[in-house]
């Protein structure tokens, strides 16, 4: 009894087998790794270099189509009636108020606001030997300064010079057929200068109050000089559109009440010229004078008046040419951006109405294009910056596909600019 107790107790029991093995669980738990950091297709620092040269280059060439394109002799007749009006002038025998060259006017009083322009050709065209080509040189020095202008007013701290030298040229190229040698070409560069300092607020509202000086000084050389004033009164007008923050730095960009100061003190800088009250008249070529009407009744000045709306504009040297045709892509590409601004929640009023003023002037009346492209193009250029800003960052991207089309897009800039220059110098502008 004892012995088989004793084996029964002893002998393990078949339906509990003892374990021979660790457990293991049927699949192993998988572990997630980060991926490896791709290495760069470039380094920074090249990259950077490279950029910045094909920049500088695009600027090179910007400069140098804006001095070659206004590089052609004067064959517009009043040229010769300013430099008769200077001689007038250094001889003292020149009356303000009064025409010299007609004698059928019935005692109106004459407006020369020019007359500051027409002084500065006649000293530059009496200099000996090089007289003629002075003057020559003096208006293509005015084209490539107000292309730098241009560049200046469409750049943004920290970011590449190629959309502002691409849209500054397309700007220049749209501007060149009027560069003739007249005081309008003064009213180009002044009014660049106008909006360089309006979009430069930024950095200080005291650059405004360089705007005074500059409107005394347009007012004595262009019948345009009324262009200031608008440009700064539709920026302010805009500026109260947009939304104040006090907790935000972009707040302190805004004039405020400084730059309607400006804009009054400008307006009075206006009278200080030699026709004082007088000298505030409107220019003949905006088409909007008494004699207006019978101007675009005569076929033979029809041309002057026409808008790039109307059929008869796109005639041989008009509008169908490379330049005049070049006004379509300039309003396109400012009317884009202004879409894409306002569909990502950015909203610039003070430049909208500035583009939006001179915009319909330009369709208004074809004497305003080049006004509207030297307003468009640092727009243009400011806000596709601030647009790829916003959506791409500021920091460069080392990727393939960046470099593709960062380094492949200026390359291609670049052999277009110089393919403008080569047929400016060949003289097909």
């Amino acid at each position: 009894m004892a012995s088989s107790e004793h084996s029964q107790t002893s002998t393990p029991s078949s339906e509990t087998p003892a374990p021979t093995s660790i457990p293991t669980p049927d699949k192993a738990p998988s572990v997630s790794l980060s991926p490896l950091p791709q290495k760069p297709a470039i380094e920074e620092a090249t990259f950077l270099r490279l950029r910045d040269g094909f920049d500088g280059l695009l600027v090179v060439e910007v400069l140098l189509f804006a001095f070659l394109v206004a590089s052609f002799p004067a064959s517009n007749p009043d040229f010769f009636r300013q430099l008769a009006i200077g001689r007038l002038i250094l001889q003292g025998q020149y009356h303000f108020g009064v025409d010299p060259f007609v004698y059928t006017a019935d005692n109106d009083y004459f407006v020369n606001h020019s007359w500051l322009f027409g002084l500065l050709m006649y000293g530059l065209y009496r200099l000996p030997a090089i007289g003629d080509a002075a003057v020559v040189i003096f208006k293509a020095l005015l084209s490539a300064s107000l292309a730098v202008v241009l560049l200046r007013g469409g750049r943004r701290t920290g970011q590449s010079l190629w959309i502002p030298a691409a849209c500054t040229a397309l700007a220049v190229l749209v501007v060149s057929p009027r560069l003739h040698l007249q005081s309008a070409c003064l009213s180009f560069l002044f009014l660049g200068v106008t909006v360089w300092l309006l979009t430069s607020v930024d950095k200080g509202a005291t650059r405004l109050w360089w705007l005074p000086p500059l409107f005394a000084l347009w007012v004595n050389c262009d019948s345009w000089f009324f262009l200031g004033p608008l440009t700064v009164a539709l920026y302010l007008v805009g500026d109260l559109f947009t939304p104040r923050q006090p907790a935000s730095p972009a707040s302190a960009s805004l004039p405020g009440a400084t730059g309607w100061t400006v804009l009054a003190v400008g307006m009075a800088a206006c009278l200080v010229n030699p026709h004082h009250i007088h000298a505030l008249t409107l220019p003949p070529g905006l088409g909007l004078t008494p004699a207006s009407g019978l101007i675009e009744r005569d076929a033979q000045f029809r041309a002057l008046s026409l808008s790039p709306l109307e059929k008869e504009y796109y005639q041989p040297y008009l509008g169908l040419s490379v330049a005049g045709l070049a006004y379509w892509p300039l309003v396109l590409l400012g009317l884009a951006s202004f879409v894409f601004l306002f569909m990502s929640g950015q909203a610039p009023w003070p430049r909208l109405l500035v583009w939006s003023g001179f915009a319909l002037l330009s369709l208004y009346n074809a004497q305003a294009i080049p006004f509207f492209a030297i307003v468009a193009g640092p727009i243009t250029a400011l806000n596709w910056l601030a647009f790829a800003a916003q959506r791409l960052g500021t920091a460069p991207r080392l990727t393939r596909a960046w470099l593709n089309w960062s380094l492949g897009g200026r390359t291609v800039t670049v052999l277009l600019g110089l393919v403008l220059l080569i047929a400016t110098v060949a003289g097909w502008q």
